[in-house]
């Protein structure tokens, strides 16, 4: 396997909702393969390679993070839709735009949207 690239840091809130809620997902894998299965948690192990956990039908498995491609909540009025965690789906007439600003209290904050390039 290739050397790790670590999630992008925004994502990672996605992965701790669908943990926290025990959300049944369809996780897709960058090599096009697909499963079902419920989070569990996340881990990292020694060489600082993060792992989402999953069980799925047949057992626990777990999925390096960089070889996510997206998770979709198989439940109704999940608190996200799918979510793409490597590449871009979107049409290319669009990009994903990703902004983090201090806040008026010493916070941060941060926003992700998608952009018409088009217009």
């Amino acid at each position: 396997m290739d050397a790790y690239q670590p999630l992008n840091c925004d994502l990672h809130d996605y992965l701790e909702i669908a943990c926290l809620y025990g959300y049944r997902l369809l996780v897709e894998q960058v090599d096009g393969s697909s499963f079902e299965a419920k989070a569990l948690t996340t881990r990292t192990n020694a060489a600082k390679e993060e792992f989402f956990v999953l069980l799925r039908d047949d057992g626990p498995c777990e999925v390096r993070l960089d070889q996510l491609l997206a998770i979709t909540p198989l439940i109704a009025n999940g608190r996200f839709g799918r979510v793409e965690l490597n590449g871009l789906s979107a049409p290319s007439d669009f990009a994903v735009v990703t902004a983090k600003n201090h806040g008026p209290h010493g916070s941060w904050f941060s926003a992700v949207w998608l952009a018409d390039l088009s217009r």
